[in-house]
């Protein structure tokens, strides 16, 4: 009799624990889909702060300066990074790709991880 109790409860148990899980995934699932969507990733701009520092005579010592640094994946295969580097080209014009070849090749180490 003990035993029939206990397999009830166990059973009891496991209907339960099976019917929210359908609730949650297929019922709501699109609810918290939703949701997780919305929650993935927020872009939030936050100015500086901070000003320029001037010594005592008025000269500036400190200044803002807005400046990027770009990293390309390390261990690219050649043709992967001639097409990378060309990509790059025509997003700024500006750019040497003879000179960012050179300073890959240099910096590319599995150890040793610097923008270029």
């Amino acid at each position: 009799m003990r035993t029939k109790i206990v397999i009830g409860v166990i059973f009891l148990f496991y209907a339960l624990l099976i019917g929210r899980l359908f609730q949650l995934m297929v019922i709501e699932g699109g609810k918290y889909q939703t949701l997780s969507y919305r929650n993935f990733l927020r872009e939030v701009e936050i100015p500086p702060v901070r000003g320029i520092i001037y010594d005592r005579l008025g000269t500036p010592v400190a200044y803002n300066q807005v400046r990027f640094n770009i990293g390309i994946k390390p261990h690219l295969r050649e043709w992967e990074l001639n097409l990378t580097l060309l990509q790059l080209k025509e997003l700024l014009p500006e750019v040497n790709i003879s000179k960012l070849q050179a300073q890959y090749r240099k910096w590319n180490s599995p150890y040793y991880h610097r923008p270029i």
